[in-house]
């Protein structure tokens, strides 16, 4: 979102519900009994989980403020604007 002041246009992030964020992203694994590893970094959240066939994929893509989705090694990498 853009907006303006006395010093010209800049930006401000939209503010999210990180609380919303994290409960749609553990729902989306299969429940906190499910994950049996957990690490971050500014914009990523990554997870191993303890039985892949319960990962919803396309409810993980469709959590807001979630802005990729990388699946590789056994991890699942939620992107966003600032994650961690």
């Amino acid at each position: 979102m853009y907006y303006i002041n006395g010093e010209g246009i800049g930006f401000m992030a939209a503010k999210k519900d990180y609380a919303a964020m994290c409960s749609a992203i553990v729902s989306a694994c299969g429940g906190e009994q499910n994950i049996a590893n957990v690490a971050h970094c500014m914009t990523r959240l990554r997870l191993q989980l303890k039985d892949a066939s319960t990962f919803d994929e396309s409810a993980a893509k469709a959590v807001s403020g979630v802005i990729g989705l990388v699946v590789q090694n056994g991890d699942r990498e939620h992107c966003g604007g600032r994650l961690g």
